[in-house]
């Protein structure tokens, strides 16, 4: 089963049924923070790919005060065979952060953590175009299998960006995973406005003082 199939199970379970309201709940304090993307924009299923991979990995449910992917593990356990148990364990620590795509040789993606600095090699990636090297992204790392993974969520950065990206990077590196967490957030909500107003030069969006 592939990574997204494991993934796909979490969402179903978390954005239906007794748990509908929460996931819209979610989803609108998901915008609020990182860019509201209209239905219809040619950049909304992107920006829902975001939300589902933050719902799954990082929000915590108000009935549990786990995120999805950890308590899937408790409320499926009985069903789940130890194979199963072991994925969604290795899944629930994840990382998000903020990469540098290094090289690609062949389906291999090099890239570099921006916050650590450490490198990670994700082995045969379906490379589907869009992939540069030298690249700014933001994505959730999974390690399963003793193989390095992204999960199906993506926010590239305009080059222009990079500097100011690596500074704001910077003065949160020691920092809480939360500050973290508010920066990728802020980082993603200035994509979006360069998306909605091209015309404007990315530096007077990337600011701190933005124009808008």
């Amino acid at each position: 089963m592939l990574v997204e199939d494991y993934i796909g199970r979490v969402v179903e379970f978390y954005s239906s049924g007794d748990y509908y309201e929460e996931a819209k709940t979610a989803k609108g304090e998901f915008f609020q923070v990182s860019g509201k993307v209209a239905e219809g924009s040619d950049h909304f299923e992107s920006k829902m790919n975001s939300f589902l991979d933050w719902y799954v990995f990082e929000r915590p449910l108000s009935t549990q005060e786990l995120a999805p992917i950890k308590a899937f593990v408790i409320d499926s356990k009985e069903t789940l065979s130890a194979q199963e148990l072991s994925i969604y364990r290795e899944l629930s620590s994840s990382r998000n952060s903020m990469f540098e795509l290094m090289k690609i040789k062949g389906s291999d993606l090099y890239v570099r953590d921006l916050f650590d600095k450490e490198k990670y090699v994700i082995e045969n990636f379906e490379l589907s175009g869009g992939f540069t090297k030298g690249d700014i992204f933001q994505a959730r790392l999974l390690k399963i299998e003793d193989r390095y993974v992204f999960n199906n969520a993506f926010v590239f950065h305009p080059q222009e960006a990079k500097r100011f990206i690596q500074k704001q990077i910077k003065k949160v590196r020691y920092l809480k995973d939360s500050h973290r967490s508010k920066l990728l957030h802020a980082l993603s909500a200035m994509k979006v406005k360069t998306e909605q107003y091209a015309h404007i030069d990315v530096k007077h969006i990337y600011s701190d003082e933005p124009i808008l």
